[in-house]
């Protein structure tokens, strides 16, 4: 079977207010991300879970805390993942990849009692 992976971000800790080496000051500025991954496979799953955190020394490019969607910011969690000191993607789905097959293999090889 095919496994399929999903990423998500599950929550945003952010700054109320935060003033950048610039003197640029914004409110709600989010400086760390948890992440999660999970892979799935017909009826079986698995999820790993991860916090980044952002790089706040310059926030001229600063996205405003209500424009904020999901999708933008999984992906700017995906590009710090995959900088060469955290590896890569493919890394972090592997993790749950043996997880999720380690479920498959054990659900076949379980014994019931009857």
């Amino acid at each position: 079977m095919a496994i399929e992976y999903t990423w998500r971000v599950a929550k945003l800790k952010k700054h109320p207010t935060y003033t950048d080496s610039s003197n640029i000051t914004r409110n709600d500025v989010v400086k760390a991300a948890l992440w999660e991954v999970t892979a799935t496979t017909g009826s079986f799953s698995s999820s790993f879970q991860g916090t980044v955190g952002f790089n706040l020394t310059d926030l001229s490019n600063y996205t405003e805390f209500e424009n904020l969607d999901n999708p933008t910011v999984t992906e700017w969690v995906k590009e710090i993942l995959s900088a060469p000191t955290s590896g890569s993607l493919s890394d972090w789905e592997e993790i749950v990849r043996d997880d999720v097959n380690y479920k498959i293999s054990s659900s076949l090889n379980a014994s019931f009692d009857f």
